[in-house]
């Protein structure tokens, strides 16, 4: 009931899914991030399960290019506000981490934040292998239980 019950206020309601990020701590993930996500000047990432964009919004005027991806228009369409005024590459893709429509090695890092929680094991599995196949360089895996 619960869940039932917040997911309806996160989709009609956009500015809950922000309260809940930060009653669930994510600006700390944000400042505990940085030093992995420093070293993007110049390349070319993909954001698995990208949600608002919240926690790449600092590190994308120094990469070359920024793939959102996340099954929800609702998410997507809070990542567009955010970025409307943008001038660097950003493409937003509604899309599934588990069947990525990228050719082998796209990307040189590939963000997984926070979404290992929402998949079932074979869909980790799966976004686990797409991952690597689309990913040059690494990847920067984070999930919180």
């Amino acid at each position: 009931m619960i869940k039932k019950t917040l997911h309806f206020f996160v989709a009609h309601v956009p500015i809950t899914y922000d309260i809940l990020r930060w009653v669930l701590g994510f600006s700390k993930m944000q400042k505990w991030l940085a030093p992995f996500l420093a070293d993007l000047k110049g390349q070319h990432v993909i954001d698995l399960g990208a949600g608002n964009g919240d926690i790449v919004l600092p590190i994308l005027p120094a990469v070359s290019s920024y793939c959102w991806l996340d099954p929800d228009p609702l998410k997507l369409a809070l990542f567009q506000e955010r970025v409307h005024d943008v001038t660097y590459a950003v493409k937003a893709i509604i899309g599934d981490a588990a069947h990525l429509p990228f050719i082998d090695d796209s990307f040189d890092t590939t963000l997984f934040f926070s979404i290992a929680h929402h998949l079932d094991d074979h869909q980790f599995i799966n976004a686990l292998a797409e991952s690597a196949r689309v990913t040059k360089d690494k990847m920067v895996f984070l999930n919180h239980s």
